[in-house]
């Protein structure tokens, strides 16, 4: 499946630089500003179907970086490796923890997708 990933000038020549994107970085909502609640879950590389989404995300982080430039990469992933975002879940569309990690581990993720892509929609 092809899917997008944007990011900072910085990050994106780091990504060119180790040909991989770093699964640990820090992100914009994991810095002292933000509360507990809005911090991204780790270990995970956020991706789109969209590339007009994961430019807008680039732009976004790049502001808050201070930089002007940014990268939005392409890539191919086995859907069987694809998990629902569940910090945008919890965050935008306030599906509980729980039903959140019941749909993870019991591939019942059709409704969750079913609510952020509406949620993106508005």
């Amino acid at each position: 499946m092809k899917l997008y990933h944007g990011t900072t000038c910085t990050n994106g020549e780091s990504i060119l630089k180790e040909k991989s994107i770093n699964i640990n970085c820090i992100g914009e909502y994991d810095k002292d500003s933000y509360n507990e609640e809005t911090k991204t879950t780790k270990g995970f590389i956020y991706l789109s179907t969209e590339p007009y989404l994961a430019y807008y995300y680039a732009q976004k982080h790049s502001v808050f970086s201070n930089e002007t430039k940014c990268y939005v990469f392409q890539v191919e992933v086995d859907e069987k490796d694809l998990f629902v975002d569940s910090d945008e879940a919890r965050l935008i569309a306030k599906i509980s923890p729980e039903e959140i990690k019941k749909c993870q581990y019991q591939n019942h993720c059709q409704d969750i997708i079913t609510i952020l892509c509406e949620q993106t929609k508005n």
